[in-house]
C-alpha cells in the first residue's frame, strides 16, 4: 500500500469534523416561522438551507432547503395559466404568504439526515455524505445542533488539503473515475422560468441547464436563483424566459464560448476539485467537442473517490 494512500486514511481518520466547519454564525428555523420570512432569512444569510426547530416538541425536524421552497412554488403555480393575470398572481402570492415553515420542510427529499458529534472523525460524515446522499451534515454537542459541515466546506477543504490526495488518484480522468454519467436535465432558453423549477422540482435536483437551440449549455440556472423572486412580491418574475432569469441573477450577458461550470472527459480530479472550489459552484457539466452537455458532475461525484480509496489503506 502506497505511503500516499496510507495518508489520505490518516488524515480523514484525524480530521475533526468541526474543523473542517466553515466559521459562520449558525441560523435556525422555527418550525412556526411563516415562510416569506424564512425565504428572507436564508437569502438574507446567503445560505442554501437552514436546520428546523419545533420549538412546541422540542426537537430538530430536519432542514429546509431552498429546493423546498421551489418545489412549494411549483405546487401552488400548478393551476396558474402561462400568462396569469394580476388576480391570479396575487392568489400564487397570497398562498405562498400563508404557509409557514413546516409546510415546506422535506419536499425535495424525505430522507432524513443522520448526525454526526463535535470531535468525531471527517471519514464519518464523508460516509453519511456518499450513502445517503447528503447535501450537509449537522453535527451535535450534547444533543443539540452546534453548526452544520456542508458538502461545499468539505470541497474547500480538500482543496486546501489537496496534496494529501494520492498524486495517481489526482491525476485520474474524469473517464477513468466514471464520474459524473448522470444524465443532464436541460431546459430550452426561451422556456419560461417556472417551466424549469418544474423540471427541479420533479427530478429533485438543485439545478438544471440552460441551453441554446442546438442543445448547447449557455448558462446553469439552479435553486437558489429563486432569491430574485425577493423584490418582486407578485411572482411575475417566474414567467419570464429561462435566459432572463441568468440574465437578472448573473448581472451579465451570457453568450460566451466555454462556460466556466463546464469540463471534458479529459479533466483530472484533481482539476475539477480546484475549479469547483475557486469558483464556489456546486456542479460542473461535462461537454464533448462540441459543446454538449454529455454529462453532470456534483459535489457528491467527488468524495466516493476519496473514501474508496482510504478504504484500501485500511
Amino acid at each position: 500500500m502506497s505511503t500516499s494512500v496510507t495518508l489520505l486514511s490518516q488524515l480523514l481518520a484525524t480530521t475533526t469534523v468541526d474543523s473542517v466547519v466553515q466559521q459562520q454564525k449558525l441560523i435556525l428555523i422555527d418550525s412556526r416561522d411563516p415562510l416569506p420570512f424564512v425565504f428572507h432569512k436564508l437569502i438574507k444569510n446567503n445560505i442554501y438551507s437552514a436546520p428546523v426547530y419545533d420549538s412546541i416538541k422540542g426537537e430538530y425536524i430536519g432542514f429546509l432547503d431552498l429546493l423546498d421552497i421551489v418545489c412549494f412554488i411549483v405546487q401552488i403555480s400548478e393551476d396558474i395559466p402561462s400568462c396569469p393575470d394580476l388576480f391570479q398572481l396575487l392568489e400564487q402570492v397570497e398562498k405562498f404568504d400563508l404557509q409557514h415553515a413546516t409546510r415546506v420542510v422535506g419536499l425535495s427529499s424525505k430522507n432524513m439526515v443522520p448526525a454526526v458529534q463535535t470531535g468525531e472523525p471527517l471519514i464519518k460524515a464523508i460516509d453519511i455524505f456518499v450513502k445517503h446522499g447528503a447535501h450537509r451534515v449537522p453535527i451535535l454537542e450534547k444533543g443539540q445542533i452546534k453548526s452544520v459541515l456542508t458538502q461545499s466546506s468539505l470541497i474547500q477543504w480538500l482543496h486546501k488539503n489537496h496534496t494529501q490526495i494520492p498524486l495517481s488518484l489526482r491525476k485520474k480522468t474524469i473517464k477513468e473515475l466514471n464520474i459524473g454519467s448522470k444524465k443532464v436535465v436541460t431546459v430550452p432558453f426561451d422556456a419560461k422560468a417556472i417551466d424549469a423549477f418544474r423540471l427541479m422540482a420533479k427530478n429533485k435536483i438543485h439545478a438544471v441547464a440552460v441551453v441554446d437551440e442546438n442543445g448547447c449549455i449557455l448558462s446553469n440556472l439552479s435553486a437558489k436563483d429563486i432569491k430574485v423572486l425577493v423584490p418582486d412580491v407578485l411572482f411575475t418574475k417566474l414567467y419570464k424566459s429561462t435566459l432572463e432569469w441568468v440574465q437578472m441573477t448573473r448581472a451579465s450577458q451570457i453568450k460566451t464560448t466555454v462556460p466556466s461550470f463546464s469540463t471534458s472527459l479529459k479533466g483530472t480530479l484533481d482539476e475539477v476539485i480546484q475549479k469547483v472550489a475557486i469558483l464556489r459552484v456546486h456542479r460542473l457539466y461535462i461537454e464533448d467537442e462540441h459543446r454538449f452537455p454529455i454529462g453532470v458532475i456534483s459535489l457528491g461525484d467527488i468524495l466516493p473517490a476519496l473514501t474508496s480509496r482510504a478504504e484500501e489503506s485500511k
